[in-house]
């Protein structure tokens, strides 16, 4: 017991263990009993054809654990089982996602409406899939995307009068890197939806082509678009608008993202503790990702030593670097910072 304790986490030293007791087959295969139950409450839901299998499986495997069973058997069974159970929950939540998704769709659906077939083909698609046991977790995450633009294709469409947005300023640079870029605008209406950038390797994006609404603020609002290819010619234009569905759209901005860099890192592994090593291999893979994708840089390579008598962190010519034992330095700060002394 511990008194005057708070929280969920108590830290002890100095302190001996010792055995009370044994956990007997007998209780053993009560909580794998306990397992089965959850395990069998799960069947009857959607799920995929692999998923069913595996936690039948593990299942009738279960229950035929016995107090005869070798103890090594019973925690093997345990485990299979707590593993099939995990994959039908994440197989369940999948399909789960997607009927939520269909039924939001049904809800603006309305058959007199401009746009109403096209709506009309996707719904079918997805319900034909929702029923579909061999689909792939990527086919039911794709399908909840394609309802998705088929919903906003459907209001576009049905777009009601209200005040137009305006977007007021298009900055022309860009910040590029090869999968991500950063631009500025500003736009300028009342009861916004939605504001950000889309963008297309043809002329004139739509918000019907990729978009992202992701931004933050710095003298301004800074739109973060991710996802692009590598070495590829895009064309942005930010748009904002309404919860009537009317758009507007600023200047259309022509970019070029990088070719992804091939840099690399490699830790050393010699900090006194685990937290340390894993800090600043961490802050190294950080530093090796973000010199991939905003500089193109191809073939440098970041040694990084653990250095105890190292203040901070220190990177020579050729990226071999060492890093002190200030758990505040260990991190892709001042990693960052450092590698720029070495490239």
């Amino acid at each position: 017991m511990a008194e005057n304790a708070t929280g969920n986490w108590i830290a002890v030293d100095n302190f001996r263990l010792y055995l009370i007791g044994h956990v007997d087959a007998a209780a053993v295969l009560a909580e794998l009993n306990r397992i089965v139950i959850e395990a069998e409450g799960l069947q009857g839901n959607m799920m995929s054809a692999t998923a069913t299998s595996a936690l039948q499986n593990a299942i009738t495997i279960a229950k035929g654990m016995t107090t005869e069973t070798a103890e090594a058997d019973i925690q093997n069974a345990m485990k299979g089982l707590q593993e099939a159970i995990t994959l039908a929950q994440q197989s369940i939540a999948e399909y789960a996602a997607l009927n939520e998704k269909i039924k939001e769709v049904e809800a603006s659906y309305d058959e007199s409406k401009e746009g109403a077939t096209d709506l009309k083909t996707e719904l079918d698609k997805a319900k034909l899939l929702l029923t579909n046991a061999e689909a792939t977790s990527e086919q039911l995450a794709e399908e909840i995307l394609f309802l998705d633009k088929a919903l906003l294709a459907f209001n576009l469409a049905n777009a009601t009068e209200g005040t137009v947005p305006t977007v007021t300023a298009t900055n022309h640079y860009v910040a590029t890197g090869a999968t991500q870029a950063l631009m500025r605008a500003t736009t300028s209406s009342t009861n916004i939806l939605e504001r950000g950038v889309c963008w297309s390797k043809e002329h004139n994006p739509t918000v019907l082509d990729n978009r992202s609404t992701k931004s933050f603020s710095l003298k301004g609002t800074i739109f973060h678009i991710q996802g692009l290819e590598p070495a590829t010619v895009y064309y942005l234009r930010p748009y904002a608008m309404t919860k009537n569905y009317q758009v507007a759209y600023g200047d259309e901005v022509k970019i070029v993202t990088h070719p992804q860099g091939t840099c690399r890192g490699t830790w050393d592994e010699g900090a006194p503790d685990e937290a340390a090593n894993a800090r600043c291999r961490t802050a190294i893979q950080q530093t090796i990702d973000y010199f991939n994708e905003w500089t193109g840089i191809r073939g440098f390579t970041l040694s990084g030593h653990y250095g105890s008598d190292t203040p901070t962190a220190d990177c020579s010519y050729g990226g071999w670097m060492r890093i002190g034992p200030n758990a505040g330095n260990q991190a892709i700060g001042t990693v960052l910072h450092e590698t720029g002394h070495g490239v």
